[in-house]
């Protein structure tokens, strides 16, 4: 007795397989599109936590001012923590976000901690598809992020 050779899929299977994946990846893709917009968002913000934190925590060390700017006035494109001229560190911004109607451009840490001008700002970070964070701080220097509803792009 001799066994029949085995058979691999037919054309016809293979086929049925492959709609089965393409209808799965297009019902999975819109939400996934939602979860990286959100993982940007998010990104940038503790960014921007981390980089005012370190900015106020270099203003306390050397005992001199030091600030926290949008690069060239504008956020979507990074931001620098400097002492004068001299840049501490930098960041580049994740993706295409927006940073709200009227950011301020820069914050500017005393080497008491506290924000120079005595007041209070923040920052929204959003983009279309996500939930908005705000990055604020507090006349003493204190950052903090909220979550927020979702982006009005």
């Amino acid at each position: 007795m001799s066994e029949a050779p085995s058979r691999g899929f037919t054309l016809i299977e293979l086929m049925v397989t492959l709609v089965v994946i393409v209808i799965l990846a297009t019902l999975a893709v819109p939400s996934f599109r939602g979860f990286i917009a959100n993982q940007q968002v998010k990104t940038a913000s503790y960014d921007l936590l981390a980089a005012l934190n370190y900015a106020r925590s270099e203003a306390i060390k050397r005992n001199a001012d030091v600030t926290l700017a949008a690069v060239d006035g504008d956020w979507t494109k990074g931001w620098r923590v400097s002492r004068g001229v001299v840049v501490l560190k930098a960041w580049d911004a994740p993706g295409d976000l927006s940073f709200g109607e009227a950011p301020p451009v820069s914050f500017t840490f005393q080497s008491n901690g506290r924000v120079s001008g005595g007041a209070s700002d923040s920052l929204e970070v959003c983009k279309s598809e996500a939930t908005q964070r705000i990055v604020s701080v507090d006349m003493t220097g204190q950052s903090r992020l909220e979550r927020a509803g979702a982006c009005s792009e």
